[in-house]
């Protein structure tokens, strides 16, 4: 009798044991469940914030190229017909022929700035032509020798996704003006067959990636490429210039095949 009650005892117990087994196992699973929502849904709402930021920051682009090729274009537009003018009717004066020179190179910029900053172009002419004008408006700013290099067989891209890799290059770009004091810039573009990568190099100064301050350009950068799939590099050390690297793996329904 007495191992009976010690039987049925020890049988309740572990009943008990593995019903609170079996509890505990659902607790975790749903706790675990609960933590992987609240961390899509913190990524996804970062990638949300991440795209309402860039859409504003496109719009703003596109409006300040329309007032560039429209007022501004136009502008120059008239001044160098009257410029013009007077030169048929003072030949002697050269400053005038310098001036209307100095307006018709500035009309040429303004129109490869304004063709950069709005999306429907680039949207026309691709990312590799884009950042073929971006460098030889350099080139003829004199800021440094940029040289450009695309290679490989051509394969289209998402819109969206172009624009993105196209603004986190053209940012990378601006720094290069900006701060690294660098002589020369390479950019490369090269159509793997199953990625495209994009490759910026320049011989500044450089920077110390374990110092630099990775509050916004950086961080900025690397976010807008993880937002499209790409994977990010860059690489730099004083006095050895910087080096960004992209890769961008096609989709399905993107490559050329």
């Amino acid at each position: 009798m007495e191992s009976e009650i010690i039987f049925l005892t020890t049988f309740i117990l572990l009943i008990i044991i593995s019903m609170l087994v079996i509890l505990f196992s659902i607790f975790q699973t749903k706790k675990n469940a609960f933590i992987t929502d609240k961390i899509r849904n913190a990524e996804k709402m970062e990638a949300e914030l991440i795209k309402s930021q860039i859409e504003i920051k496109e719009q703003s682009l596109r409006n300040i190229s329309w007032e560039l090729h429209d007022n501004v274009g136009q502008l120059l537009s008239t001044a160098k017909i009257h410029l013009n003018l007077l030169e048929k009717d003072h030949p002697e004066l050269s400053s005038i022929k310098e001036i209307n020179e100095l307006v018709g190179t500035s009309m040429q910029d303004i129109r490869s700035l304004s063709k950069t900053l709005n999306q429907e172009v680039i949207k026309n002419i691709g990312i590799a032509e884009a950042l073929k004008i971006e460098t030889e408006r350099f080139n003829r700013l004199k800021f440094l020798k940029a040289h450009f290099n695309c290679s490989g067989k051509f394969a289209p891209i998402e819109f969206n996704d172009e624009i993105i890799l196209f603004r986190i290059l053209q940012e990378f770009l601006s720094n290069v003006i900006k701060h690294s004091k660098a002589e020369n810039l390479k950019v490369n573009v090269h159509y793997t067959g199953q990625s495209l990568l994009l490759e910026a190099v320049d011989d500044g100064i450089g920077f110390d990636a374990d110092t630099i301050d990775k509050g916004s350009g950086l961080i900025n950068m690397e976010s807008r490429a993880a937002l499209v799939g790409a994977s990010f590099n860059l690489q730099s050390g004083f006095g050895s210039g910087v080096c960004l690297r992209l890769e961008y793996p096609f989709k399905d329904n993107t490559h050329a095949t």
